[in-house]
């Protein structure tokens, strides 16, 4: 099938300085070379795989553009006009030069090298895959990672972006995904907050405190809202934000109580799993166009990030929910997880009685 002129153009001047530019492509310069190597249409035909009535036809549409005879027929073949060999040796040394860059791009996808984007959460990506980052260099330094942090779902057929982990089922057509692991979410407090407070132990004694919430996309922020038993967020006392870093830090500042991923609470010996539930889970899903799955740096990129999200290594991200502080957890657990340092609790929080506790 003949490729669209949009495509690997080259303009090349026609004789003549006030000639409108003309212009040539890469099929056409590889087409004109097989004939006048192979001496005859029909033998370059077979050569491409193709019909020699069509290399005939696009000969033509060539010699009509460039507004020279290339070839000269004859009823054993074909030879170079004198116009066809002073083109010869320029196209001979652009097929070398193609050539080289396809050998060159070849290695690089066979090879792990070059720039893979990574669009993520920004929980999972500043939690989760930053800090795991120096180990991935370690065994793939020629690999460089473009971490995307957001909330947005991101659009990998648009090529936003090499690789997806999203909470969103991924659809659309050449799209290759997996889930790879399922977050479990559980209330925390940090241990300020309930030194200051008091531990509630049930839910009607959740409902008297104070709340951190994220509200972003790919996230039902209605689900603490059902779990209080509330309609809108103007009948608790909560204070919203749309990133996870913030969420996290609010929480550990004291400001209240906010519904963490378990792999994040438990970062943090400062921060107290509250057994009180239920547990909420959210699938995490990764993502990638078909065409690029094979490429080595894109390909060790996956099995990478599969790894470190395998539930056998680390049991928080398998679809058992498992509290932290309970026995069932294995002990190399807190290993596995990275501790966040604790801001100094909010000096409002440190006296009862000053109107920002818990209501009653």
């Amino acid at each position: 099938m003949q490729r669209s002129e949009q495509q690997d153009v080259a303009q090349i001047p026609a004789s003549g300085g006030d000639s409108p530019q003309l212009r040539l492509d890469w099929d056409d310069l590889k087409l004109f070379l097989a004939v006048a190597e192979a001496g005859s249409f029909r033998s370059a035909a077979s050569d491409l795989g193709l019909q020699a009535s069509s290399v005939m036809r696009r000969i033509d549409q060539l010699e009509h553009r460039l507004r020279v005879k290339l070839f000269e027929r004859a009823q054993g073949g074909v030879r170079l006009t004198a116009e066809g060999l002073t083109i010869l040796d320029d196209a001979r040394e652009l097929k070398d030069r193609f050539l080289s860059i396809e050998r060159k791009v070849a290695w690089k996808q066979r090879h792990d090298e070059g720039v893979v984007s990574i669009a993520v959460t920004d929980g999972l990506g500043a939690f989760w895959i930053a800090p795991k980052l120096i180990e991935f260099h370690q065994i793939a330094p020629r690999i460089k990672i473009y971490l995307k942090c957001s909330m947005d779902v991101p659009e990998v057929l648009r090529s936003s972006a090499d690789l997806a982990l999203q909470f969103t089922r991924p659809t659309g057509p050449d799209i290759a995904f997996a889930r790879i692991a399922r977050l479990h979410i559980w209330p925390y407090a940090s241990t300020a907050y309930l030194k200051t407070y008091g531990t509630p132990r049930s839910i009607d004694e959740l409902r008297q405190h104070r709340y951190v919430i994220q509200a972003a996309n790919q996230l039902d922020e209605s689900m603490f809202l059902s779990v209080l038993g509330a309609r809108e967020f103007s009948d608790i006392n909560a204070v919203r934000t749309n990133t996870s870093t913030a969420h996290y830090f609010m929480v550990c500042a004291g400001y209240g109580i906010g519904c963490l991923p378990t792999y994040i609470g438990s970062s943090n010996p400062s921060l107290v799993a509250l057994d009180i539930g239920p547990d909420y889970p959210i699938d995490v899903y990764l993502s990638y166009r078909q065409a690029i799955g094979d490429i080595a740096r894109v390909r060790r990129t996956i099995d990478w990030l599969k790894q470190i999200f395998d539930p056998k290594r680390h049991p928080l991200f398998g679809d058992r929910f498992v509290l932290p502080e309970s026995p069932s957890t294995p002990d190399r657990f807190r290993s596995d997880y990275h501790f966040l340092p604790l801001p100094p609790m909010a000096p409002a929080l440190r006296h009862r009685g000053s109107g920002d506790g818990p209501a009653g």
